[in-house]
């Protein structure tokens, strides 16, 4: 994801903010590369010691925080069942 996709504006918007990939559990995986970020509700996610989260299935909401004095951001993931 990136700066643009959730309406930073300049240098950020091609600067990769987050990535995201399937772990072994079924979990998505949530990695902020250039800012921080935190749940807002934690039921369904979990922190991994270097920062990411495991997402489970479901609609979960995270805040990013860009920093600089500007103002959280919000992002809704829709994780669906893995499928067996």
């Amino acid at each position: 994801m990136t700066g643009r996709d959730i309406g930073l504006g300049g240098t950020e918007v091609r600067a990769v903010i987050l990535r995201f990939h399937r772990l072994e559990t079924g979990e998505i995986a949530v990695q902020p590369v250039a800012v921080l970020m935190k749940p807002v509700n934690p039921r369904g996610i979990r922190s991994l010691p270097d920062g990411t989260l495991a997402v489970s299935a479901g609609r979960h909401r995270l805040q990013v925080l860009p920093g600089k004095g500007r103002p959280p951001r919000e992002v809704v993931l829709e994780i669906p069942p893995q499928k067996a």
